[in-house]
């Protein structure tokens, strides 16, 4: 095994804008290989974005069916977020984040 196989990585994308792990903050991750940055984490969690009302979607992160969760916000190639996820993301960015000095 050389020195490139060794170092080299998997790059992890997020699943709704696409960004890859380099250029964000923090990349959360779900099952099935489904990601979400902290970028698209904070606009979701204001309502921001777009709201898949459509009946039999399901959350990708918990499975969770619309009609078990407040919203879920959609992305890309059918990928989805309930608000439930999306609390629990920011939850986890927020502990992350270094304490505030007055």
């Amino acid at each position: 095994m050389t020195n490139t196989q060794r170092t080299r990585r998997t790059p992890y994308n997020c699943s709704f804008c696409s960004k890859n792990q380099d250029q964000v903050q923090r990349l959360i991750a779900g099952p099935g290989g489904v990601y979400i940055c902290d970028e698209c984490v904070d606009p979701a969690s204001k309502g921001n974005g777009e709201r898949s009302e459509e009946e039999g979607l399901r959350c990708s992160f918990c499975g969770k069916s619309r009609r078990q969760v407040q919203y879920l916000a959609g992305g890309p190639n059918g990928v989805h977020i309930c608000s439930e996820c999306i609390a629990l993301c920011q939850e986890i960015i927020d502990e992350e984040q270094p304490p505030h000095r007055p």
